[in-house]
C-alpha cells in the first residue's frame, strides 16, 4: 500500500498527472476508512485517511476537465 501511497503523491507532482493520481488517491484512502473501521475496528484513526480522501477528491474535481483530455489521448 505504502508504493500505491508514493506513487500517487508523485502522480500529484505531475500537473498532466495530477487527476488521475488524485482519483486513485481517494480509492486508496476509501478503502483505508473501510480497514479502520470494519478490520482495525479503530473508528476514531478514520480522521486521517478521510481527511484526505476528502482533499485528493476535491483535487480530482479541480482538474476534471484535464483528466477527461488524458482519458481521451489515451484513448486513440
Amino acid at each position: 500500500m505504502g508504493l500505491l501511497e508514493l506513487a500517487g503523491a508523485i502522480g500529484l507532482l505531475i500537473p498532466r498527472l495530477s487527476g488521475l493520481a488524485s482519483l486513485g488517491l481517494v480509492g486508496l484512502m476509501i478503502g483505508a476508512v473501510a480497514t479502520q473501521v470494519f478490520v482495525l475496528r479503530a473508528p476514531a484513526m478514520v480522521v486521517t485517511p478521510a481527511l484526505l480522501g476528502v482533499i485528493a477528491a476535491l483535487i480530482a474535481w479541480g482538474r476534471w476537465s484535464q483528466t477527461k483530455r488524458l482519458a481521451a489521448m489515451v484513448k486513440r
